[in-house]
C-alpha cells in the first residue's frame, strides 16, 4: 500500500521484472491506450485505495486510504487508516506535514510534524534529479496502467465495461503469484485495478475532479520533525508506518 520513505510516506514505486513485457507484446488495444497516458492532464484527482490481508493465522487486516491532489500549485492530502490506526499526510509549498491521533503526546502536545517536501529518500528521477512528493504520485497515477502491464508475464483482454458511468477497457496481467484485473480509459488513465497476492487484495479507483486546496496545518501546532529528539523521532516514524503500511 502506502510505504514510508525514511520521513514521509509516500507510494513505493514497484520494481520492473525483469520478465517483464515489452510494449509491443501488449494487446493492441492496451499499447493504444498506454500509449496515450503520457498526454493525460490531471489538474485534479481523488485516489481511493483499500488492502485487505489474511494471515496464515487467519487475522485480516484492513487498510483504507484516501488521496486527494491538484497540480497547480502542486497540492496534495493523504488520509489513510489500517485497523483504526490513523495517519494524515499534506503536501503544501515547501513542506510535507503528517500526524497521527498519538503524535499529539509529542513535545508538549504538538500536532503536526514537518519536513522538507523534496529530497525524500527514495523519491528521484531515472536521471537522479529529486522528485517532490507531489509529482510522485501524479506520476504513480497517470503512468500506472503501463507500470501494471509492462512487469506482467502475461496480458489478455477481458472485453469492455463501465465504472461510474466511464467507458472502460478490461485487461489482466498476470505474474507467478499475483493477478491484477486493470479497468483503463480511453486517455490512459487506470480508473480502477484489482490485485490479487498472497492473500492480499488491493483495490485501487482514481477520478479526475475538481482541484481541491489542501491547507498548510496551524504554524502554533506544528513542529519540525528534526526538533524531536531521536527517540521521539523514531516513535513518531513507527507510528506513521503502522498507519500506512497497510
Amino acid at each position: 500500500m502506502y510505504v514510508v520513505f525514511g520521513v514521509i510516506g509516500a507510494l513505493a514505486a514497484p520494481a520492473t521484472d525483469a520478465s517483464g513485457l515489452a510494449a509491443s507484446q501488449l494487446p493492441s488495444d492496451l499499447q493504444h491506450v498506454i500509449a496515450a497516458e503520457g498526454h493525460l492532464k490531471l489538474t485534479g484527482y481523488v485516489e481511493h485505495q483499500t488492502v485487505s490481508k489474511t494471515t496464515r493465522r487467519g487475522n485480516v487486516t484492513f487498510s483504507r486510504a484516501v488521496l486527494t491532489g491538484r497540480t497547480r500549485p502542486a497540492q496534495l492530502t493523504l488520509l489513510a487508516s489500517t485497523n483504526g490506526l490513523t495517519a494524515d499526510i499534506r503536501a503544501v509549498g515547501a513542506y510535507l506535514y503528517w500526524t497521527s491521533g498519538a503524535l499529539a503526546r509529542f513535545d508538549g502536545g504538538y500536532q503536526w510534524l514537518r519536513a522538507p517536501a523534496t529530497g525524500v529518500d527514495g523519491l528521484e528521477t531515472a536521471s537522479g534529479a529529486p522528485l517532490t512528493v507531489v509529482d510522485f504520485y501524479h506520476a504513480q497515477i497517470v503512468y500506472a496502467a503501463s507500470d501494471v502491464a509492462l512487469n506482467a508475464e502475461r496480458v489478455v483482454g477481458a472485453g469492455a465495461s463501465t465504472i461510474h458511468g466511464q467507458a472502460v477497457t478490461q485487461f489482466v496481467a498476470i505474474s507467478p503469484g499475483r493477478t491484477t484485473r486493470m479497468f483503463v480509459a480511453a486517455d490512459g488513465l487506470l480508473v480502477r485495478s484489482v490485485t490479487v497476492s498472497a492473500g492480499t487484495t488491493t483495490t485501487t479507483t482514481v477520478s479526475p475532479t475538481v482541484p481541491r486546496i489542501v491547507a498548510a496545518p496551524p504554524r502554533r501546532q506544528t513542529i519540525s520533525r528534526t526538533r524531536l529528539d531521536a527517540s521521539a523521532r523514531a516513535r513518531a516514524d513507527r507510528i506513521l508506518q503502522q498507519a500506512l503500511a497497510g
